[in-house]
């Protein structure tokens, strides 16, 4: 560095959170020997309010667990069955992970919407067990309501968190 002065290191959220291993061809997992096949069903429905997908996982031999940072709550004592969470897809396009079975979401337009929903392990990976269907929605949220969520998403992205700063004295 040839330029004196404190310079902060800022990370910036854009997009749909990135756990490291979307589309990582080797980071798959596989239910052990023994162990249960998890099986995944998934229902999606027009919400109250125009743009809105409710969204429900319907599971057998897996546990969902919570998953924050720093800590990952173990399964239940005494099961033997597979663990983690799920991530949803809208068109193709990965939205959020999930550690609960419902959830309500908001699209941005009318018309046919595939929803996805696919099983991941504690650590992200996938098991490669997924479930699909579809929603038509009559209307999107409305230009007003698209308006708002567009610069919320691009309020997101321009905030910054400061992790940290150096200080530089070129000799």
């Amino acid at each position: 560095a040839s330029a004196t002065g404190n310079y902060d290191f800022e990370l910036h959220h854009e997009g749909t959170e990135d756990h490291g291993h979307e589309g990582d061809e080797s980071c798959k997992t596989e239910v052990p020997a023994g162990v249960p096949t998890p099986r995944l069903g998934i229902t999606a429905s027009p919400g109250g309010m125009p743009g809105e997908v409710h969204v429900a996982i319907d599971l057998e031999n897996f546990v969902l667990v919570a998953i924050d940072q720093e800590n990952v709550a173990p399964a239940p004592a005494g099961t033997t069955l597979e663990s983690g969470h799920w991530h949803l897809f809208i068109d193709g396009v990965e939205e959020a992970m999930y550690e609960a079975p419902e959830t309500t979401v908001m699209v941005g337009t009318a018309g046919e919407h595939e929803i996805m929903a696919s099983l991941a392990d504690v650590e992200h990976c996938t098991y490669g067990i997924t479930a699909m269907t579809t929603v038509t929605l009559e209307e999107g949220p409305g230009v007003e309501a698209g308006m708002e969520m567009e610069m919320e998403m691009e309020m997101e992205e321009e905030e910054g968190v400061i992790l940290g700063a150096v200080e530089v004295y070129p000799r």
